[in-house]
């Protein structure tokens, strides 16, 4: 099965140095596999972390749905994934220049100074069934569908990085994921055997945004501010990489006379949530300088159009763990309205529940 993805924001797959200068397979890999761990979990089955529980197989005894595509402990992986199309290109970023000097900082500190990005008209995958083709390779193309629509491909997408474009007739994919949980596999666990945590990735807790935007503001003249300065890619005209600034901070109060206000994603739910959420930086993350850091749980695409004449376009989505007892209408109300009329005033919000996922696929 061979398919063509095209990137609408950088893709992101590191490697020995950290750099991601080359295309690497185990970073998709493990983008897909978490994905498909959330849709497990959003059907209301058992898929193990793998970092923390991961199944191990036995004769005789099951493992979980992630498991028995990705593979486990004594058991293969059940296709063959390669991979080509993309080259390095140089990473940046666009500030607005109010918060120049606090990203600059911490950018400083977090990549490396040749850090790349993967770029190119097409990612060209060949995805080879070792077993059950008939199953897998449908229940591979939804996966991927999904991603495209509401998520993103490859690491790092919390920065930006991974959107992507992909067409597949629906009679290829359409009713596969059903088809898979209500008859699994010999060897899959199903029902909830075991049970899942509440911090785990699961799409049934989670919200998404699209978002178009006809007036990119300061963003999108001579005034924005490119880190590092000297970059020229080949991705310019079609991606505003500017999901850092919608993340954490647009405008920043002044640190000593206090004046104006800290604008971003971060700063809204953290507020938001206080009093709401039992912890809300389990959903927005850690400072930098917490001793027990928390990953944030708040996904921003960079701005992307497929075409220079176009508006830009770009998505969010957040999880929202049940054990957290936060409303997703409220969280998903607080987002849109920010974006509509505070970062880019005149943009149009689009809202994707759970359910019209599962009615789409």
């Amino acid at each position: 099965m061979k398919v063509s993805l095209r990137p609408l924001t950088p893709l992101w797959t590191g490697d020995n140095e950290g750099i991601s200068g080359e295309l690497r397979v185990t970073g998709l890999m493990g983008s897909l596999r978490w994905w498909f761990e959330a849709l497990v979990r959003a059907n209301g089955h058992y898929a193990c972390d793998p970092t923390t529980s991961p199944c191990r197989y036995e004769p005789g005894k099951q493992i979980c749905a992630a498991c028995w595509l990705f593979g486990a402990t004594g058991w293969s992986r059940r296709f063959r994934l390669c991979a080509d199309g993309l080259g390095p290109e140089q990473w940046y970023v666009t500030v607005n220049p109010q918060v120049q000097q606090m990203h600059e900082g911490w950018l400083k500190r977090l990549y490396h100074p040749n850090s790349k990005v993967l770029w190119g008209n097409a990612l060209e995958l060949d995805i080879r069934p070792y077993s059950h083709a008939e199953t897998v390779e449908p229940l591979l193309r939804a996966l991927l569908v999904l991603m495209s629509r509401h998520g993103a491909l490859g690491a790092k997408t919390q920065n930006g990085l991974g959107a992507f474009d992909f067409d597949a007739p629906a009679d290829q994919y359409r009713g596969a994921i059903r088809k898979f949980f209500g008859c699994p596999p010999k060897g899959v666990l199903s029902g909830n055997g075991k049970r899942n945590k509440p911090r785990w990735f699961d799409l049934s807790h989670t919200i998404f945004l699209d978002f178009l935007v006809p007036d990119s503001g300061v963003y999108g003249t001579r005034q924005a501010v490119r880190y590092p300065a000297d970059a020229h890619t080949a991705y310019d005209g079609y991606v505003l990489p500017i999901a850092y600034d919608i993340r954490f901070k647009s405008q920043g109060r002044h640190f000593r006379t206090g004046e104006g206000e800290d604008v971003g994603l971060r700063p809204l739910l953290k507020g938001f949530l206080r009093g709401r959420a039992r912890d809300p930086e389990d959903v927005v993350g850690s400072a930098a300088r917490s001793r027990e850091r928390t990953a944030s749980r708040v996904f921003v695409t960079h701005l992307y159009r497929r075409n220079p004449q176009e508006p830009y376009q770009f998505r969010i989505w957040v999880h929202l763990p049940p054990d957290q007892d936060v409303e997703q209408a409220a969280v998903r109300d607080q987002i849109r309205s920010f974006v509509t009329t505070r970062m880019f005033r005149g943009s149009h919000a689009t809202v994707h529940s759970w359910a019209d996922i599962q009615e789409a696929l």
